[in-house]
């Protein structure tokens, strides 16, 4: 029998015992001495036990069941939930199976227990495993809300979607809502989707989305992704820069409305971004996703920043998106970034340049020139407002034309996030002057030429074959020579015929150079039998009449694969000066004429031969017969630069081909972007990326060691 004379033991004296290092003890200061007094502790048969308030009965009170009790009491007491809301030791279903531990203490929404809101994962104190389990926990059970503490340290966190959490500062009372203590998400919070944890590539983020999300949502993957995209970077870009100020918490963000009630807020920043920026999606564009898939979404994008994204991450999401088969039966494809970037780096484009792009795709070569110009003027001539200088040299020099409507709406998104404003993105056929008329801006702005420096990728497949297209092109016709014999002689004159068919990209070279400026600068992509068919010398000769051969780059095989094997290079022109053309142009005419005279006396000299052979008289037009002489010398000749790429960057199956060191490993090189800093500024951000096994930089770099060898003036 127990000596009911005995003193009564305190709570704080029968924790001393149960936690009988001293120092163990204190690490129950997470809980306030109210708390802990709270708890129902008692001693029997020699033994300390504890009862517990939620399952009526008491236990040994070993450390982890104490900290457990505090967790209790700390939720219905001082949170003020229902002790009917809180269960122990609850088994949590996975899969078809259950987990062989049970969840130390959930929280319920609703006293029947049957929709789980905060999951507690309790350790003994001095543990500091047990993350992982909480989030299989919350995963499994659906659970937003989850808390991990060992008495002394303590951890809240919210599920975003599945395998991604976030920090809190505490959880809620019962008279809260999670968004009264998350905080809100402020602008300057927000990065680059290389930083967040757990993401780190476009591409990937895209492809769970699509994976997990999208591809059961009954919606078009590429439509849905893009809408996300433009709401959120308007979000970005519609938010304060003042971290103090209300305006600068973000709208795109998943709160604790009901998900209908969110679901309006998404549609008006869609809405507002429409207004704004018109052009990219009609006006009444709606979302497809079901509000509860637009919130699983919507938590995976809501911490980045889509305006400090590399865009050479953003231009591989898109590539990912516009699937090759919905392009490749026009010929269009992704021009590979090292390609833009080495011709861009080559043709030098300047601040108070007028740049166009007559086959855009997703402005590739027009984002490039925008960040080189940025590099190499407006961050040193305005190093307060550069960005500003910036987007207004876009509005006014920049210039980009495409056909295809959804490849046009990316190349304005795309220019948007550049930061040029994305005014001059027209879709429109480059080739077709009857389409031009639809449009007065087009006719003042592109049509009418002028432009300093162009740079493309045509597509390359299909043929042009409509009459009212072809008479407009000058090599749509071909030279032919027109023999006409008499009984005196054989004339030879040349006359022009137009061909019935034409490929786009022999169109697009001749557009582009009518479009560029007298010494204006061209870069163009085309297949290698424009250089070296035999049937294509009229083109070669063309070239050479209207602009001065710069450079011919040789692209690897593997370039453009996987959408295609086929061989290009990439030709550099400079358009003939107004003084320099007149001399060309009499050297091409007599080149045709030198080629009729040379017809014309190997025909007379084989027609005085046989007369000769057969003792017939021989008409004096033919007995003083003269070689034509040598065709016509050019004006001048001029050096040019040839190379040919070795390494593309990609691997036989189109696989991005990285360098290796000679232990095999990838090299790693640091790539400096620019970011925004928590006070809104931009800063520079040194970032770690795979080494590309790529030499077009070298051969760029190749190109302006030899141009400033032989004084061009474009490198100036």
């Amino acid at each position: 029998m127990e000596d009911m004379t005995k003193e009564p033991v305190s709570t704080q004296q029968l924790l001393d015992r149960v936690f009988r290092d001293p120092k163990t003890k204190y690490h129950l200061d997470l809980f306030t001495r109210q708390e802990q007094n709270r708890l129902q502790m008692f001693e029997r048969q020699g033994r300390v036990r504890i009862r517990c308030m939620v399952r009526g009965r008491d236990f040994v009170a070993k450390p982890e069941e104490v900290v457990r009790q505090l967790v209790l009491i700390h939720l219905h007491y001082t949170l003020g939930y229902d002790i009917e809301q809180l269960a122990v030791e609850v088994q949590v279903q996975m899969g078809s199976g259950v987990h062989e531990k049970a969840a130390d203490v959930v929280v319920y929404r609703d006293p029947q227990k049957l929709i789980p809101y905060i999951i507690v994962e309790v350790k003994k104190p001095g543990r500091k495993d047990g993350r992982e389990q909480l989030h299989s926990y919350m995963n499994a059970t659906g659970a937003p809300l989850g808390m991990w503490t060992n008495g002394k340290d303590v951890a809240y966190e919210f599920r975003r979607e599945p395998n991604l959490f976030g920090d809190l500062p505490r959880l809620p009372r019962a008279d809260e809502t999670e968004d009264d203590v998350r905080e809100p998400i402020r602008k300057h919070m927000l990065k680059p989707v290389e930083d967040i944890e757990g993401i780190g590539d476009l591409v990937e983020l895209v492809k769970r989305l699509q994976e997990e999300v999208l591809a059961n949502a009954g919606v078009n993957v590429f439509e849905e992704v893009f809408k996300l995209f433009f709401a959120k970077l308007w979000d970005e870009e519609s938010a304060s820069d003042n971290p103090a100020s209300p305006g600068s918490i973000c709208r795109f963000r998943v709160t604790a409305q009901p998900p209908e009630e969110q679901m309006k807020r998404f549609q008006q920043l869609l809405d507002e971004a429409i207004a704004n920026h018109p052009g990219i999606f009609p006006k009444g564009t709606r979302w497809e996703l079901s509000p509860e898939a637009m919130l699983v979404v919507a938590s995976v994008l809501e911490p980045i920043r889509l305006s400090d994204t590399d865009m050479e991450l953003m231009d591989h999401a898109f590539e990912y998106l516009l699937a090759p088969e919905s392009k490749g039966d026009k010929g269009q494809y992704f021009t590979p970034r090292q390609v833009v970037k080495m011709a861009v780096k080559m043709l030098n484009p300047r601040h108070n340049e007028r740049t166009l792009d007559p086959a855009c795709g997703p402005c590739g070569f027009l984002i490039h020139t925008l960040l080189h110009v940025r590099d190499t003027h407006f961050r040193a001539e305005f190093p307060r407002n550069w960005d500003t200088q910036l987007q207004n040299y876009g509005k006014v020099h920049l210039y980009a034309v495409d056909f295809d409507p959804r490849v046009e709406r990316v190349a304005r998104f795309m220019m948007w996030v550049a930061g040029d404003g994305s005014a001059n993105v027209f879709r429109m056929n480059s080739l077709d002057e009857r389409e031009w008329k639809r449009d007065p801006r087009f006719l003042r702005e592109v049509a009418a030429g002028g432009f300093d420096v162009i740079m493309t990728n045509p597509p390359f497949a299909g043929t042009i074959r409509q009459p009212q297209i072809l008479t407009r092109y000058d090599l749509a016709y071909k030279e032919r020579l027109v023999r006409r014999r008499t009984q005196e002689t054989v004339e030879v004159q040349h006359d022009r015929k137009r061909q019935n068919t034409m490929t786009r990209d022999v169109l697009f070279l001749e557009r582009c150079l009518r479009w560029l400026a007298p010494g204006g600068r061209l870069a163009i992509v085309l297949p290698q039998g424009n250089f070296n068919n035999v049937g294509a010398e009229y083109i070669r000769r063309e070239i050479m009449r209207r602009a001065r051969i710069l450079a011919v780059v040789g692209l690897h095989v593997n370039t453009f694969k996987p959408h295609t094997g086929t061989k290009t290079s990439v030709l550099f022109l400079q358009k003939w000066s107004e003084d320099e053309a007149p001399a060309w142009e009499d050297w091409y005419q007599a080149t045709y004429d030198h080629e009729a005279e040379a017809e014309a006396y190997r025909l007379q000299v084989a027609m005085r031969d046989k007369l000769a052979a057969r003792k017939k008289p021989i008409p004096t037009e033919l007995s003083d017969l003269e070689p034509p002489g040598d065709p016509p010398a050019p004006p001048w000749d001029y050096p040019i630069f040839f190379a040919t790429s070795q390494r593309s960057g990609r691997d036989n199956s189109g696989q991005y081909a990285y360098l290796k060191d000679e232990n095999g490993q990838v090299v790693m090189e640091i790539k400096t972007v620019l970011a925004h800093d928590v006070q809104g500024a931009w800063v520079e951000i040194g970032r770690e990326r795979k080494k590309l096994d790529c030499d077009l930089n070298e051969v760029a770099e190749a190109f302006i060691a030899w141009g400033k060898e032989h004084d061009l003036e474009l490198l100036s």
